[in-house]
C-alpha cells in the first residue's frame, strides 16, 4: 500500500521515492521539455548552459531535484519533530503534489533553488533553543542568498527567517541583522563578479521570466484534482489543529514556524503569478507536501488514507503522462 509505505520511518520509503520520481519525470525526456531562454539569475543560467548539452538532461536533473528536495524536506520535518513521530510522507507528498502540475516536476529556478532555502530554515529551526552562536543566523540569510542566485524572490526568505526566529529564538537584535548581511554577501560578489568583466546584470529583471507551462490535461482532470485537493486541504487543516492542540510549547513553536514559512512561500508564488501571469509550482508544492502529511501521520482510517494515496498518485501520473501518451481528450 502506498500510504502505508511512507508512513512510518523504515528505508523502503527510500527504496520507493526513486521509482516514484522516475515515472513522474521520464514524461519530460520524452516530451523534449526545454527550460525557459535567458533572463534568468546566474546559477540558473549555469543549469540552462548544462541541460543544452542533452535532450535527456533537463528530465535526468529535474529528478535529481525533486528527489533531493522531498529528502530535505523529510528530513528537516523530522528532525523538528514537525509531526510528532517520524515518517517518510514528504518522501511520497512532495514529487506527487509537484506532479499535479503540468510542469510542476520540471527544474525551474524556483525549483532549483528549493534545496539552498531548505537548508536557510534548517539552520534556524533545527537550533532552535539549543545554540547561543549568533552563526546560524548569518547562515540562514547566505542560504537564502544561494538561493536567491537561482530566483531572485528567494530574498524575501528573509522574512520567513525572522518570523521563525521570533517563535523559536529568544529576542537578540543581531538576529534580524546577520540575515540581511548573509543574503546581501553573495548577491554583493555576484555584482562584483559583472563589473569587473564588464558585464551589465539587472536581478530585478528576472522577476519577470515566465515559468514554462502545459495546460491541463482535460476538464475531468481539473474537477477531480480541484474536489480531492479541497477535501485534502479540509481534513488537513482539522489534522493540523489537532497536532497544535496536543503538542508542548516547542511543539507548538515549531508548527507556528512552518506556518510562517507557508505563508512566506505562498506570498512569493503570488507575486510571481502576478508579475509573470504563470504560477511556479514549488512555491506552493514543497511546503504543501509536508502540511498535507498531518492527516496522514497518525493510525487509524488506513482504507480511507490509501484511497487518498492512491488517488494523488494516480492523477499526477495523469497529468504528467498525458502529453506523452494519448490520455488527454
Amino acid at each position: 500500500m502506498v500510504a502505508a509505505l511512507f508512513r512510518t520511518d523504515r528505508p523502503q520509503g527510500f527504496v520507493a521515492l526513486p521509482l516514484l520520481v522516475l515515472a513522474l519525470t521520464v514524461p519530460l525526456g520524452m516530451r523534449g521539455w526545454t527550460p525557459p531562454a535567458g533572463g534568468c539569475m546566474p546559477f540558473y543560467q549555469a543549469l540552462i548552459w548544462l541541460m543544452e548539452w542533452h535532450p535527456w538532461l533537463p528530465a535526468v536533473l529535474s529528478g535529481m531535484a525533486v528527489l533531493i528536495v522531498a529528502v530535505q524536506a523529510g528530513a528537516l520535518a523530522n528532525e523538528i519533530e514537525l509531526f510528532g513521530r517520524r515518517t517518510r510522507l514528504p518522501l511520497l507528498h512532495i514529487p506527487v503534489l509537484l506532479g499535479l502540475w503540468p510542469a510542476g516536476v520540471a527544474l525551474d529556478p524556483v525549483l532549483a533553488g528549493m534545496p539552498a532555502a531548505l537548508l536557510a530554515v534548517r539552520a534556524i529551526w533545527a537550533r532552535a533553543g539549543r545554540s547561543k552562536s549568533i552563526t546560524p543566523w548569518f547562515e540562514a540569510g547566505l542560504w537564502a542568498g544561494v538561493a536567491a542566485l537561482f530566483q531572485v524572490q528567494y530574498v524575501f526568505l528573509v522574512v520567513a527567517v525572522w518570523t521563525s526566529t521570533a517563535v523559536l529564538h529568544p529576542f537578540r537584535w543581531r538576529a534580524y541583522l546577520l540575515p540581511l548581511l548573509g543574503v546581501a554577501l553573495p548577491l554583493y560578489l555576484t555584482w562584483g563578479g559583472h563589473v569587473l568583466i564588464g558585464s551589465s546584470w539587472r536581478p530585478l529583471s528576472t522577476m519577470l521570466v515566465s515559468p514554462v507551462q502545459w495546460s491541463f490535461p482535460n476538464a475531468l482532470y481539473v474537477i477531480l484534482g480541484v474536489a480531492l485537493m479541497t477535501l485534502l486541504l479540509v481534513a488537513t487543516l482539522g489534522a493540523f489543529a489537532a497536532s497544535y492542540q496536543r503538542a508542548n510549547l516547542r511543539g507548538k513553536n515549531v508548527r507556528a514556524a512552518f506556518l510562517g514559512l507557508f505563508l512566506v512561500l505562498g506570498v512569493m508564488a503570488a507575486l510571481g503569478a502576478w508579475l509573470t501571469g504563470e504560477l511556479a509550482p514549488a512555491w506552493i508544492g514543497v511546503p504543501l507536501g509536508l502540511f498535507v502529511c498531518f492527516p496522514f501521520t497518525p493510525s487509524g482510517y488506513g482504507a480511507i488514507k490509501e484511497v487518498a494515496a492512491w488517488c494523488l498518485l494516480l492523477l499526477a501520473l495523469w497529468c504528467q503522462w498525458a502529453g506523452t501518451v494519448n490520455l488527454a481528450a
